[in-house]
């Protein structure tokens, strides 16, 4: 995979014809890890908080009273069973979505006629026709969170307090994963459940309606899977016109900022973050005044065993076609199903206030990117050891 640089990242400064020439230039994916806080504590000072002794025994006592809420940590049978269901449910989805015009051909050769068109008008019809929100939809893929052991959690750091959270807010998280099952745990579709009593955090239960998520355009344009995302009434493409229209509404909006490219990233207990070279949401976030919160999503690396060999190829492949190749399995004796030793925490905090700049440079692009790498480190290292990842280093692509 090649990717341009751009004006470099390290805070240097460079000539403005050799920046020019360089953004020609493709430059091998980079890396770097995550600069730890030196002399800092690694708990959050504001709060307190204990370290874990691994990420199952989490000591919710220690987290500030009403910044945080768990479900599907029940453990007992029925969670579980809800919660695989759904998992399943979601593969399904996007797995005979993704393939659909190869089943669907071979039943019209076939000559299951009478099914081909019986299934056609369903698969066609979020593709042309709008599409309801569905709570219940909604609450029946967050049933996800009891096939974990621990369930999942979200929790805001004292940084919001006293905040407008319905307000011009951009919940940048990291990371992607295999399937972003933390992200659809942890995203606006805890809002669109329509239940804050059970799904947000006390002090945020006053979220609003108009809270949105964006997601790969090219996902709108796949049977099942558009169907899937417009049930949740929070998922728009994020494409450019889309995101200005959001930005332009002033609400607040989740995005998996390191997209796709994480998913081709992705490596069994290993923290990785595409984001040294995706600074687009940043010039968007400076044209329109929005305040950037980050969410890191603790266990996601957790999930799934992967291969790596030929990642650069398949993120080079990625960037030309748009579909990410990856190789990736959970349990053994059922690849889809992710490992459950692991719960699926969020943690969102270090909001950055932008001012509003019509027409930033480059200059101002580079220079907030800086705080929010800056930033997102922070908050890893500050939290990684009350989740029970004290060992882990945060990598940065």
């Amino acid at each position: 995979m090649v990717l341009g640089e751009g004006k470099k990242t390290d805070g240097k400064s460079t000539d403005p014809a050799k920046a020019t020439e360089e953004k020609r230039v493709p430059a091998p994916l980079r890396e770097r890890k995550g600069k730890k806080q030196e002399g800092k504590d690694l708990r959050t000072p504001s709060s307190n908080l204990k370290p874990a002794r691994s990420p199952t025994e989490v000591d919710w006592s220690s987290f500030p009273e009403g910044s945080y809420t768990r479900f599907g940590h029940g453990g007992d049978w029925w969670t579980f069973l809800k919660g695989t269901l759904a998992i399943l449910t979601v593969w399904a989805t996007w797995l005979g979505g993704g393939t659909s015009p190869v089943w669907m051909a071979c039943l019209y050769m076939h000559g299951y006629r009478v099914a081909f068109w019986i299934l056609l008008g369903p698969l066609l019809y979020p593709l042309f026709l709008p599409v309801p929100a569905w709570p219940a939809f909604v609450r029946f893929v967050l049933d996800m969170a009891g096939y974990f052991e621990g369930g999942a959690a979200m929790y805001v750091e004292n940084s919001f307090k006293g905040r407008n959270v319905n307000g011009p807010i951009m919940l940048a998280m990291h990371p992607h994963g295999i399937m972003p099952h933390s992200f659809l745990l942890n995203g606006a579709g805890r809002i669109h459940a329509q239940k804050p009593e059970f799904y947000l955090p006390p002090h945020y239960q006053d979220m609003s309606l108009k809270s949105t998520g964006v997601a790969e355009p090219l996902l709108f344009r796949i049977p099942l899977i558009s169907a899937f995302l417009y049930f949740f009434g929070c998922a728009e493409p994020a494409s450019k016109a889309m995101m200005h229209n959001i930005l332009e509404r002033q609400v607040p909006f989740g995005i998996l900022v390191g997209g796709s490219e994480e998913i081709l990233l992705m490596e069994y207990q290993r923290e990785n973050v595409y984001i040294l070279e995706r600074k687009g949401f940043i010039k968007y976030a400076l044209q329109h005044g929005y305040t950037i919160a980050l969410g890191y999503l603790f266990g996601e690396s957790n999930l799934y065993h992967t291969i790596t060999w030929g990642r650069k190829l398949r993120l080079a492949l990625f960037k030309r076609f748009k579909i990410p190749i990856f190789f990736a399995r959970g349990r053994w004796f059922f690849p889809l199903l992710p490992e459950r030793a692991t719960p699926l925490n969020a943690v969102v905090g270090n909001p950055i206030d932008l001012p509003r700049i019509a027409d930033p440079t480059q200059e101002d692009i580079d220079k907030y990117h800086a705080i929010y790498i800056e930033k997102l480190t922070d908050l890893f290292e500050r939290n990684k050891a009350a989740f029970g990842y004290p060992d882990r280093e945060l990598h940065l692509f």
